[in-house]
């Protein structure tokens, strides 16, 4: 246990039994500070807990508003994350205890053989064992919904992948019965839709692996310059920089505790998405870190095409596109990714645009150092 005070609702309606235990509590040699509130009634420590954290509940079941097992219900119903320790007045009432526990409480304890060491220590566990369940129900869920992303994200590359490659097979096909006995520019304009479908399908399957690299793995965490990193993906975007007269600029960027790889992805699929959605004008993109509280809030600005608001929340969901192929080449996976890699480190990403006026895109990322 840290040195943070404890915070403990005791329920209890018997005046000489809620004394000793607050006796017990308040002079108990303890390696934290114990702060403890006090309630008689269930509709009071509900209220209670409607309004203030605790750390863990003493309850006797037995209240003149709620007695058993629906004593626990509501307790649990309020506050399901907070540890619980059944408070039991005689030996002949220890089923009713192990059926709390069986339902959710942490443990029981007897009043009649209840002494410091014992309750100081059944306190201390029952809100390390709560936080080991907490996480395991947490992770629990998180497995869960990444399986359901999992499902959903292999059934619609399965979709995407089939249709450069259908279109490969089928030019394939056409270019065989060219070749039997049609001219040679019949023959190279199919090798180049060939070659486009293929590569349509190349950059799909880099996009897959990206997306799953963002979304699972341990982070190598390490001080980084944000300013290498975008020096790194600037280095990846040259053909396209160059190819679009791209313009870009930025102002000092700050060396945090991050992982680098990720980083470089995500500031490089911004970058990217700038050019790319740029419409018929020459991109001008801003790369800007601001510092916001114990965060810095980075933004990537550009002159391009905009996004229309009602589309803001859609456009970081794996596979949404808003434009056509043949309107603009991708995948729909980049800002999903992006949105993956600032999450996993603490963040949020989020977008500023409107049709025709460009758009902002901002994310945070602690500014913390290593000492």
């Amino acid at each position: 246990m840290n040195n943070t005070a404890i915070k403990v609702l005791l329920i209890e309606d018997n005046p000489s039994d809620a004394k000793a235990i607050l006796r017990i509590l308040h002079t108990s040699q303890w390696t934290t500070s114990v702060l403890v509130e006090s309630a008689n009634r269930l509709s009071q420590a509900l209220e209670h807990l409607q309004k203030n954290k605790v750390d863990i509940i003493l309850a006797d079941l037995g209240l003149p508003d709620s007695t058993g097992r629906a004593t626990l219900t509501r307790l649990l119903e309020q506050s399901p994350d907070v540890p619980i320790v059944v408070m039991t007045g005689a030996f002949m009432d220890e089923e009713l205890a192990i059926d709390a526990v069986h339902h959710g409480a942490q443990d029981y304890l007897f009043k009649d053989t209840l002494g410091g060491e014992l309750l100081m220590r059944v306190i201390q566990f029952s809100i390390l064992r709560n936080r080991i369940d907490v996480q395991r129900k947490y992770m629990t869920l998180e497995l869960k919904r990444s399986n359901d992303d999992l499902m959903q994200f292999a059934h619609t590359a399965a979709h995407d992948l089939k249709s450069p490659l259908h279109n490969i097979t089928g030019f394939i096909r056409i270019l065989e019965d060219h070749i039997k006995g049609h001219t040679e520019s019949d023959i190279a304009h199919d090798l180049v839709q060939i070659t486009s479908a293929a590569k349509r399908m190349g950059t799909l399957i880099d996009n897959l692996l990206m997306y799953a690299r963002a979304g699972s793995g341990g982070l190598n965490i390490q001080q980084i310059s944000t300013e290498d990193a975008l020096q790194s993906a600037l280095k990846n975007l040259h053909q396209a920089i160059e190819e679009s007269g791209a313009v870009i600029i930025h102002n000092p960027l700050p060396t945090l505790l991050c992982d680098g790889t990720h980083v470089v992805s995500l500031l490089q699929n911004l970058i990217d998405n700038a050019i790319k959605f740029r419409g018929g004008k020459v991109p001008h993109v801003e790369i800007r870190a601001e510092a916001l509280g114990d965060a810095l809030v980075f933004s990537v600005c550009d002159n391009g095409i905009g996004i229309d608001p009602k589309y803001h929340d859609k456009i970081f969901d794996a596979f949404e596109r808003l434009h056509s192929q043949s309107e603009y080449l991708g995948s729909g996976i980049g800002l999903a990714a992006c949105k993956k890699i600032v999450e996993r480190h603490g963040g949020r990403l989020w977008v500023i645009s409107h049709l025709g006026e460009g758009a902002t895109f901002h994310f945070t990322l602690s500014k913390r150092e290593k000492p």
